[in-house]
């Protein structure tokens, strides 16, 4: 059975959450319930200056769709900054507490957004989108998820940016499985692949 643990950052306060729904993060559904949770857990109103939400693709797991696995904001209170992470985990295979250090911001970007100010719901259109962009997709056996952030600029423009994870059918070199290519929404929700390093 699996369960969703809230994990205080610099404290690793941890906090169970019973979980059976469905968070594949390319689906409608799954998008929807993620969100749900995101916003049952930080509140709707949290104001951060980053988001990011990896899926179990992320950790190159082959044998899994683009499950939520963790959700990370970053947020300013008292002077300080915070994170704080939410994370779905099977029991039998608990995670290990571990201290997670205090985050220092540069100044500009103190700007912050609400949470439910995020379109969460464009998470899987604009996965689509970028599966289109990407080239030579008959060397792959899938295509799927790994991560996808949300952050604010100086200028105070929320950007969005992710990573699509390509598993290999013939590893080259038998160094890399996979292949990976990164995108950005821009604040004028334009798609754009770029170069975030593999």
């Amino acid at each position: 059975m699996k369960k969703i643990f809230f994990i205080l950052s610099i404290i690793s306060n941890l906090i169970f959450v019973s979980c059976n729904r469905d968070f594949n993060l390319e689906t409608n559904n799954g998008t929807e319930n993620t969100k749900q949770k995101i916003i049952e857990t930080f509140g709707s109103k949290k104001r951060v200056h980053y988001l990011k939400i990896n899926t179990y693709s992320s950790f190159f797991e082959p044998t899994l769709v683009s499950t939520f696995h963790d959700a990370t904001i970053y947020f300013k209170e008292n002077d300080k900054t915070y994170s704080q992470t939410l994370v779905e985990q099977n029991l039998e295979n608990p995670l290990e507490q571990k201290h997670l250090l205090k985050l220092k911001i540069e100044p500009e970007v103190y700007n912050s957004f609400e949470i439910g100010q995020i379109k969460f719901e464009d998470i899987p259109i604009k996965v689509i989108e970028a599966k289109k962009m990407i080239e030579k997709q008959e060397k792959f056996t899938s295509l799927r998820l790994a991560n996808w952030e949300t952050h604010i600029t100086k200028n105070n423009k929320i950007i969005n940016r992710f990573r699509i994870l390509c598993n290999l059918k013939k590893p080259e070199l038998v160094v890399f499985s996979y292949e990976t290519y990164d995108f950005i929404i821009d604040e004028n929700g334009k798609l754009k692949k770029v170069d975030f390093g593999k």
